[in-house]
């Protein structure tokens, strides 16, 4: 009688999950996949934000400037290492549908991370007295004292694209908060205890971002299984995706670090805390349509475009946080920050707009990524890189932060109407394709 009943209560279920529950599900996950997604991106923002003002009120302006200087030193570095095998393994998920085929591109994509963070390890340790030659810094100990953290960078990139790439984004919203919050703790002791320094905050960055990986790793069980076979495809999407991406990033995204950099070399470090700080206080304003690209990612690739509602949507969400960061970047950044760092809040509404414009472009990103169109990514890339490189040579030297302003602005704005106009390019051709195909 009890095996009779339990047969009838899985029956039911099973029937209620088919017909009822799992066509809700679907037809939701499109709205909040990106809400929840979008929410973690916000309260990473706010946490983030909280930290920031901890840890720029314990260093001051210039700690805090130096520590923007090392971590620009190594995200370039982690930048350069990748080769775009991450881009290409993305792909090979993307194309891919089996459950243990996906964990085994997932643990080849995850093992050749670790070997670049060694790679990256062992090429700061050899640059720390060179830069410090180069920039007139006295960082060469602290940054060789630190190198190890540096393994981890190159995981951390690596895990956000398994995750879009497999849609597992409530996972990826995890990674997105909870680091953050455990930052923020730790941060908030280390104060406490009157500990902190570059180096704890280092020390607490990655070790909490370490944390979640593995907890995600162990979650989601990646695969060593076929790795020579794995490697071999990966290798083959690198010709065709992952490699015109990867150049495309690191003109585009390495010249924005260079961005950085300029300003230290031609002004100082205090300089780039500040302007650094601008550039993260903006962030959110191009992670709205960055979130809802990330969880629409997969549903791209079968799409002919993106839909007018999810647009518009996102048009709204955009010009409303910039209406009320505009607000907020006046009086309350001295408020916050104190009046040393004052000259944060004009930067920073300087910066919003260059944000807006750059999180649209990433809408069309990812839509061209999800049909496989890397080149007029790269081509959008290089031209931002291109023109952000011009406009580094030619303005921070005469004007310095803002001139590394202007030098994000323009190469915004062209990354934009780049991708904005192949995008309705290749939108039109594949409806064009869709009519005669019916016809």
């Amino acid at each position: 009688m009890i095996m009779e009943i339990r047969a009838f209560i899985t029956k039911a279920n099973t029937i209620i999950i088919n017909n009822f529950i799992s066509p809700i599900r679907l037809k939701d996950s499109r709205f909040l996949q990106p809400t929840v997604l979008f929410g973690s991106m916000i309260l990473s923002m706010g946490i983030n934000f909280l930290s920031s003002i901890v840890t720029a009120r314990a260093l001051g302006p210039t700690n805090y400037g130096d520590l923007r200087y090392v971590q620009t030193v190594w995200s370039l570095l982690a930048l350069i290492i990748t080769f775009g095998y991450f881009y290409s393994g993305s792909r090979a998920l993307v194309l891919e549908k089996d459950l243990q085929k996906c964990r085994e591109i997932s643990g080849m994509i995850i093992f050749v991370s670790l070997i670049m963070g060694m790679v990256i390890f062992l090429v700061i340790i050899l640059m720390a007295h060179p830069l410090d030659m180069i920039f007139h810094v006295n960082l060469a100990v602290l940054i060789a004292q630190m190198a190890p953290l540096i393994i981890i960078l190159p995981l951390s990139q690596a895990l956000p694209l398994i995750l879009q790439s497999t849609n597992q984004i409530y996972l990826l919203s995890i990674f997105t908060g909870i680091p953050s919050a455990l930052y923020l703790v730790s941060i908030l002791l280390l104060s406490w205890i009157k500990q902190v320094s570059i180096s704890s905050v280092l020390l607490s960055q990655q070790l909490t971002t370490l944390i979640v990986i593995l907890v995600i790793l162990i979650y989601t069980k990646p695969s060593l299984a076929s790795m020579k076979f794995w490697w071999s495809e990966a290798r083959r999407h690198n010709k065709t995706y992952g490699f015109p991406v990867y150049l495309g990033a690191l003109v585009g995204v390495g010249s924005t670090y260079l961005n950085y950099l300029a300003v230290s070399y031609w002004v100082d470090n205090t300089a780039i805390g500040f302007f650094s700080l601008a550039s993260a206080l903006v962030t959110p304003l191009s992670l709205i349509p960055n979130a809802i690209a990330t969880s629409n990612f997969r549903s791209f690739a079968s799409r002919s475009k993106i839909s007018d509602k999810v647009f518009l949507a996102t048009v709204i969400l955009c010009f409303a946080s910039l209406a009320i960061a505009f607000v907020f970047f006046g009086s309350p950044i001295s408020w916050i920050y104190t009046s040393k760092f004052v000259e944060v809040g004009p930067m920073a509404r300087a910066l919003a707009f260059g944000a807006i414009l750059l999180g649209f472009g990433d809408l069309f990103n990812r839509f061209l990524g999800a049909h496989g169109k890397g080149k007029p990514i790269q081509n959008a890339a290089y031209a931002n890189g291109i023109a952000t490189i011009a406009c580094v040579f030619i303005f921070v030297p005469l004007w310095g932060v803002w001139g590394a302003i202007l030098a994000t602005l323009i190469p915004n704005g062209i990354y934009f109407f780049l991708l904005f106009f192949k995008y309705r390019t290749f939108s039109h051709q594949i409806t064009a394709q869709e009519i005669g195909g019916k016809n």
